[in-house]
């Protein structure tokens, strides 16, 4: 799968071993992809917790129903 950021970035997800939301504190949280060396890539901010979860599960569906392409415009 690729994601393609606000910026126009193409990310390939096969890069990465995980996609998590981290943080759910007053400054908000963060969806970071882990590499497979261990370091760290943050994709996308949020205010609230809520948010970040809700497009780490939209990419989940994404990509269970076989999607090739998720786009983060607009996060």
């Amino acid at each position: 799968m690729f994601i393609v950021t606000d910026d126009l970035e193409i990310i390939n997800f096969n890069q990465y071993r995980n996609l998590s939301v981290k943080g759910e504190d007053p400054e908000g949280c963060k969806l970071v992809l882990t590499a497979q060396d261990g370091s760290e890539r943050v994709i996308a901010e949020f205010s609230e917790f809520e948010e970040a979860f809700n497009l780490f599960s939209d990419i989940r569906d994404a990509i269970a129903s076989g999607e090739t392409c998720y786009s983060l415009e607009g996060y």
